[in-house]
């Protein structure tokens, strides 16, 4: 001991160090970070011919040595090349083990608590994998003095526990070179893949948006004339699938490309966006068509003072013996045709409901003002009508040198 140098390789050739990694616990993955944490037990095997004593007799089958006896000795420099951040455990005193065999085989274990990157790719977020990798070598030499290899049992998981938003995967060890301006260096890569549970996800996003889409098609049920009532609904729901959304994109890192959450919170938007806008075409078309009901119902501003009496009679219920000659008016279900000379129509009579208004289907509408052009002698009347509990039937004023029909 008294020639040994720790300042020296032991082997002018260089030396094999084996490297043997059990992973005890995984604390968390940071997204934010982009990194995970991890308690490991790290150790090295090599052999120092300058620490044999297997010539002695007398001696143990082993030493085990103080964790100070560590700087006194040669050591291959090997570390976490790629952590961002590395700390040997000490409770209370530095968790390091120092084991020499009678051959000069040294084995030195540390257990530390170590932060490693992690290549986020959240395209498919949140029901993703992630992968983190651990890279080793040593810091002082090249493969000219240390050569670096996995022992027998590379990677042991020996993992206490589950994390609460990801389960490993599986994981896979290699060896690699990596070429420095100084000379070739030996990698060992420890590759670790995560998969993130999405059950939270289901629970917290994807069922309320499921919610908040079904009830804004609620207000497709609603009665159209119910408008404040069906755009509260929409909004409402597009209001709450944004804040479900901002709750979760808080936690997750900023980046610029598509996430699978991305497309699902965007084709909920759009299902209750085009809901919005249906309610907008259904309010418009009432508009239209009650101006129509209302222009029918007033007749036109050159209508003659008859049509205006008629309109006017029909929209307050009055009945076809109170309008004056040569008026008759009649309710009926009426099928118009056109014959060369003559409209026929073929009339039941019914009932007048009280307070009801007419209503002419455009059909009907058509068929008699092509009718009108053809016949100088007759003039078109016509007037809205809205039957209380029935279907809509078609009412028409046709005035001839005789009578009026209504059909």
């Amino acid at each position: 001991m008294n020639s040994y140098d720790p300042k020296s390789v032991p082997n002018a050739n260089g030396v094999d160090v084996k490297v043997d990694l059990i992973i005890q616990a995984v604390s968390g993955i940071s997204e934010n970070a982009a990194s995970f944490t991890a308690d490991v037990l790290f150790s090295q095997i090599w052999l120092d011919t300058g620490l044999a004593f297997d010539n002695m007799t007398g001696c143990l089958p082993n030493l085990t040595l103080s964790h100070r006896t560590i700087d006194d000795i040669w050591l291959p420099n090997v570390c976490f090349q790629n952590s961002k951040s590395t700390s040997i455990h000490k409770s209370p005193t530095p968790n390091i083990f120092l084991l020499i065999y009678p051959n000069g085989t040294i084995w030195v274990n540390y257990r530390v608590k170590v932060e490693a990157p992690c290549e986020l790719d959240m395209t498919s977020f949140p029901m993703d994998v992630q992968r983190c990798t651990m890279t080793f070598e040593s810091y002082s030499f090249n493969v000219g003095k240390v050569r670096l290899d996995w022992f027998d049992t590379g990677v042991i998981m020996d993992v206490q526990g589950k994390m609460p938003d990801f389960e490993l995967a599986r994981y896979t060890w290699q060896k690699s070179q990596f070429y420095y301006p100084a000379g070739q260096w030996d990698q060992l890569k420890a590759t670790f893949y995560f998969r993130r549970t999405y059950g939270y996800y289901i629970l917290q996003l994807y069922m309320p948006t499921y919610a908040s889409v079904f009830i804004s098609w609620i207000a497709f049920w609603l009665d159209s004339k119910c408008l404040p009532g069906r755009i509260t609904l929409g909004v409402s729901s597009l209001m709450a699938l944004t804040f479900q959304y901002g709750n979760v994109a808080r936690s997750l890192p900023k980046v610029s490309y598509v996430k699978a959450l991305d497309v699902w919170i965007f084709a909920c938007m759009g299902f209750i966006f085009f809901s919005l806008v249906e309610l907008a075409i259904v309010g418009h078309v009432d508009k239209q068509a009650l101006k129509h009901r209302k222009r029918y119902v007033d007749g036109d501003g050159d209508a003659s003072s008859d049509q205006r009496k008629i309109s006017s009679a029909i929209q307050n219920g009055v009945s076809e013996h109170s309008v004056e000659r040569p008026w008759m008016l009649r309710e009926t279900h009426t099928d118009c045709r056109l014959n060369s000379n003559r409209l026929q129509m073929t009339a039941i009579r019914r009932r007048s409901p009280p307070g009801g208004r007419l209503l002419v289907s455009g059909r009907s509408m058509k068929r008699l003002r092509e009718f009108n052009k053809r016949k100088s002698s007759a003039a078109l009347f016509w007037a809205p009508l809205e039957w209380t509990g029935e279907k809509l039937k078609i009412g028409v004023f046709l005035r001839t040198s005789r009578q009026i029909e209504t059909g």
